[in-house]
């Protein structure tokens, strides 16, 4: 039997998330008439070889690579698949990287652009969540719904989660993203688990409130209430409505509208009330600050003020 070959140069570009895939100069030997399988590779289904397809079907288009029924296409390289296409009648699926990464049964429009390895896959759970890269990263919460946790996306990184509607971890590792559009840029171990919650970066931070952001740092948490800010520092707590703690270590903002600017082991627990810096001071009073120093407290209501100096109280109305 005779056999007929050509060469034809395939280059696809796949968007994932902002990641392209250039799949360029992959020369495939298509068989008009039978093929010859590689010893060590996989064996074509007799009747499924790879063939040039011309008029058959495609509006447009001239000739085409690919199949005509509703099963899933792989391309190998070294005996090993590198992209895995998955139908659907809406979206398909794209798979690239290692073998073992894998989109849910039942979801479409996911794409994994590459990265996994050996017990270290990438996992796509919902519908249109998207992996860009890296390892053991999951794009959805693996819950059974495929629909619920619909646009998760994974920059890359390692041991990411972006379990929440629209949430977004960029990179770094073992980060968790789990609520709507809450976002971890990178860093270690942080975790923005409110609704539009953000953390810049840093490490072990926390924000758990309704929009609320911790810029970096460590061990920082923005919680309870809503729009709580920490900007950095260490060990670092707002949990009142729209409190803000600006930076410094072991600060606590816990009341409305109450910052502390910086410094260390500084507590404004009342509405508005103020801390601007120093060490171990206290404004419990509402509307009360304490501008600096150290062991400052200012408890009296509406207004009452310690500019600075140490060991001060200003306790009337």
């Amino acid at each position: 039997m005779r056999n007929y070959t050509h060469s034809l140069a395939l280059m696809a570009a796949v968007s994932v998330g902002g990641l392209t895939l250039f799949l360029a100069g992959f020369f495939v030997a298509l068989a008009v008439r039978s093929a010859l399988a590689d010893p060590g590779g996989p064996v074509p289904n007799p009747g499924h070889a790879w063939t040039e397809l011309q008029d058959h079907g495609v509006s447009g288009s001239d000739y085409w690579l690919g199949t005509t029924d509703n099963n899933a296409l792989e391309l190998w390289v070294n005996n090993a698949r590198a992209l895995r296409l998955e139908p659907n009648a809406t979206s398909p699926n794209v798979i690239g990287g290692y073998s073992g990464n894998a989109v849910t049964a039942g979801v479409y429009a996911a794409a994994i652009g590459g990265g996994g390895s050996s017990g270290n896959t990438n996992r796509a759970t919902d519908d249109y969540c998207t992996i860009s890269g890296g390892q053991n990263n999951q794009a959805g919460d693996n819950a059974g719904s495929t629909s619920d946790r619909r646009f998760a996306t994974v920059g890359g990184g390692g041991g990411n989660t972006a379990s929440g509607p629209y949430a977004t971890v960029g990179g770094g590792n073992t980060n968790t993203a789990s609520n709507q559009s809450a976002t971890v840029s990178g860093g270690t171990g942080n975790a923005a688990s409110g609704d539009h919650a953000t953390v810049g970066g840093g490490g072990v931070n926390t924000a758990s409130g309704v929009s609320a952001t911790v810029g970096g740092g460590d061990a920082n948490t923005a919680g309870g209430g809503t729009n709580a800010t920490v900007g950095g520092g260490h060990g670092n707590i707002a949990s009142g409505t729209n409190a803000t703690v600006g930076g410094g270590y072991h600060n606590t903002s816990s009341g409305g509208n109450a910052t502390v600017g910086g410094g260390h082991d500084n507590e404004a627990s009342s509405d508005q009330a103020t801390v601007g810096g120093g060490e171990n001071n206290t404004a419990s009073g509402v509307k009360a600050t304490v501008s600096g120093g150290g062991n400052n407290t200012a408890s009296g209501a509406f207004g009452a003020t310690v500019g600075g100096g140490y060991g001060n109280t200003a306790s009337g109305q």
